[in-house]
């Protein structure tokens, strides 16, 4: 069951999260910053970030007086990188420890991975040996996009562990490094492939070069100069975070969308969408490249994205073939339960007004089952392979996602 907040609660959640309480339920947040209510400022010197501890609270003062603020809570995401793999893989397990199934607990990867490999360790006898949270941290951020020589630097002899581990908790996610790595094409001068919503992912292969270069201003002294070259590579384990990070922006793209949209616009549209589905308006054959592209798109990747908003006009939508029709009505739909609204954006870290903060939730976590429930993935590996191709799902997690309620937190 998804919960929302009011606004007030949102800034507690924020100051909360701005002192170190951010692993704890949205309730126990708000319940101490109520507890803590009259001596917040007397906190200030042992917050985790003192300068955005400090600005929250006096939105909340400010806020106490009737004020307006104009003060942007922040609600991020979930160790994203696995997250994200967990949803396009449709990996059950992958998706509890990153918050997207368990409505009523905070998840923590990085501890769950911690405690796995402890677990493993203690059962092989190695009682002796602690894992920390930090290094399962940056092993599972830096061996997560593909790294292997960061999990080695950490763990040493004991990498094993760690990629065991990782295994049983996140199984899409570790499964799908070994094939991201193995679709590596050492003959390439690029890599490319198509977004679902049309955008169009180009990354050169580059390589590092170094060459020595004489000066003769400096009494012919040289120096040593590093530059780029576009050159195939034998082997890269770039294309496991550019797949993923190409699909983070895919969020980004779509939660602005869905909550900074044109609502005049939008109600227009849904009108003539309306008719055409009932058939008051006509359907004329597609012809409009807009129309025919974003079409496709829906169909091949099974995705609907606000995007072709933008290229729908009194004049082509007729020529919107009726299913799509119907699947961008329900989208319009979804999107006026919501006002409009302005929202910032770093990465996988969303910032709004404290008033918008149900529908940033919504929206992700609506994104992300969408994400579990489309061909992304498969039209990524099918793109730069160069064959057609499915990439099997591990479960069907949509509706499971559609629950949650800490995949930002």
């Amino acid at each position: 069951m998804f919960k929302t907040y009011t606004g007030f609660e949102y800034l507690c959640i924020d100051i909360a999260n701005s002192y170190g309480k951010d692993k704890d339920l949205f309730e126990d947040r708000i319940q101490w910053v109520l507890d803590n209510i009259k001596d917040l400022e007397s906190l200030v010197p042992s917050a985790d970030d003192q300068p955005l501890f400090l600005k929250a609270v006096m939105a909340l003062r400010s806020s106490q007086k009737g004020n307006p603020t104009g003060h942007l809570i922040s609600l991020d995401a979930v160790c994203s990188g696995t997250q994200l793999m967990s949803a396009l893989t449709g990996c059950i397990k992958g998706a509890t420890i990153t918050g997207m199934i368990d409505p009523n607990v905070r998840a923590d990867a990085y501890t769950s991975l911690t405690q796995e490999m402890n677990n493993l360790m203690v059962q092989d006898g190695l009682t002796e040996i602690t894992i920390s949270r930090d290094d399962s941290k940056q092993a599972m951020m830096k061996g997560g996009y593909g790294s292997v020589a960061v999990p080695k630097e950490l763990f040493g002899e004991l990498v094993g562990y760690y990629e065991q581990a990782f295994l049983n908790i996140a199984p899409g996610a570790a499964e799908l490094l070994p094939e991201m790595l193995s679709a590596w094409n050492p003959t390439k001068l690029v890599n490319q492939w198509t977004q679902a919503d049309g955008f169009e992912v180009v990354i050169p292969v580059m390589d590092t070069k170094s060459t020595r270069i004489q000066v003769d201003e400096l009494g012919g002294a040289s120096i040593t100069v590093e530059y780029k070259e576009n050159m195939p590579l034998e082997f890269s384990a770039s294309l496991v975070a550019n797949a993923t990070h190409s699909t983070d922006a895919l969020i980004v793209r779509n939660m602005i969308r869905r909550c900074s949209y044109n609502k005049p616009r939008l109600q227009v549209i849904l009108t003539a969408l309306e008719n055409l589905v009932d058939g008051a308006m006509p359907q004329s054959e597609p012809t409009d490249e807009s129309i025919i592209k974003y079409s496709n798109l829906a169909l091949r990747f099974n995705w609907i994205d606000p995007v072709v908003f933008g290229f729908i006009d009194m004049i082509n939508v007729a020529q919107i073939p009726l299913w799509y029709a119907r699947r961008l009505i329900k989208l319009i739909k979804m999107m006026l339960v919501y006002p409009p609204f302005d929202l910032l954006t770093v990465h996988d870290a969303f910032r709004c007004l404290a008033g918008n903060g149900n529908a940033v939730r919504y929206w992700y976590k609506e994104i992300l089952a969408c994400i579990a429930e489309s061909n992304i993935l498969s039209c990524i590996m099918s793109d730069i392979l160069g064959v057609k191709g499915t990439y099997p799902k591990l479960g069907n997690i949509g509706d499971l996602i559609r629950q949650s309620n800490y995949s930002l937190c």
